[in-house]
Order: structure tokens, then sequence, then C-alpha cells
């Protein structure tokens, strides 16, 4: 019992600053979760990085202008991922459809 006890114990093989917890920057700013669900995405990081200056410079906004240009730019590149961010306009998210033919 003790031999297959050493051969399956984990810290072999992990060690334990390889399972600790990374500090989240998302927790940090207290995100809602649709930023936080859009950090699990490919631009991720930017995501939240945006979010955090957006957070933090309430009177000098115009310092996140750097983060939210890189941001877009990160998005661009995956169009069909972030498609209603990128293009939905929230003015017209009404669906306009044809009128029923009438019988």
């Amino acid at each position: 019992m003790e031999q297959f006890k050493s051969q399956k114990d984990i810290t072999r093989w992990v060690k334990a600053v390889d399972t600790a917890p990374y500090p989240s920057k998302a927790d940090e700013a207290s995100c809602p979760p649709c930023i936080r669900s859009m950090g699990k995405g490919p631009c991720g990081e930017l995501i939240i990085d945006a979010f955090v200056c957006f957070q933090k410079e309430t009177d000098h906004r115009e310092k996140c202008a750097q983060a939210f240009t890189s941001l877009r730019n990160c998005m661009l590149n995956y169009p069909i991922r972030y498609y209603v961010a990128l293009f939905q306009n929230p003015k017209n998210t009404k669906e306009v459809l044809p009128p029923s033919p009438q019988q």
C-alpha cells in the first residue's frame, strides 16, 4: 500500500508554487460577469486591463485610450467571437420583421 501511495503522490510532479492561485485583476476590479466571460477569450488580458483602467481612472479616462485601442485592434482580429461587441448598434437592437401577408 505504501508503494502505491508513493507512486501516485502528486507532489512528485507538481510543486505547491505551480498550483497557487494567481491574483485576478478581474476580481480586484469587481468586474461584471460579462467582462469576466469575455476575459476568457483571445483578448482576455486586454479586456480586463482596459476595464481595470476605466474603473481606476475616474478623473482622467483619457489615460485608458491606449488600452482600449489595443483591445479594439485585438477584437478586430477575432470578428466572429466579438461580433456583438464590435458591430451591433445598441440603438438598433430591435429586429424589424417584414409585414405578414394578409389573407
